[in-house]
């Protein structure tokens, strides 16, 4: 049985956005345990998408808890809590690779190895990391 970790971003700007991020989140617990696995931990930021990946308080504490090898895959109900920066979602993207942690974007369908192996994204991670002189 893996141990299973999911996040969530949501804004509490607007007022239909606590309702879907329930109902999300409820589809995302559903799909986890139907497949067997268990549900180890959460973490929810309430938060603009605009705010970096490290600056959030609980994204901060998965992320710790994936560098300690607490948790075996990550799911996340959909891409764009992560941020509508593909270049954000790339980079948590290699960084979980680099923990040996999956992550599955439930309301897409995709995975990690999905995103990182496709040669858009690939062409995005290059230009940031080109960027950023890595």
């Amino acid at each position: 049985m893996k141990r299973i970790a999911l996040y969530d971003r949501y804004n509490l700007e607007n007022g239909n956005v606590l309702e879907l991020h329930g109902i999300m989140v409820d589809d995302c617990k559903k799909r986890i345990t139907d497949a067997g696995n268990e549900l180890a931990v959460e973490f929810y930021d309430a938060c603009s998408e605009l705010i970096p990946l490290e600056e959030r308080p609980e994204y901060t504490k998965l992320y710790e808890k994936c560098k300690n090898g607490e948790v075996d895959e990550l799911y996340v109900t959909t891409m764009s809590r992560i941020s509508r920066r593909m270049s954000w979602v790339t980079q948590m993207c290699k960084q979980m690779h680099e923990f040996g942690i999956k992550v599955t974007f439930m309301n897409e369908g995709i995975t990690s190895e999905q995103l990182l192996n496709s040669l858009v994204i690939k062409g995005i991670g290059d230009a940031v990391e080109q960027h950023m002189g890595m």
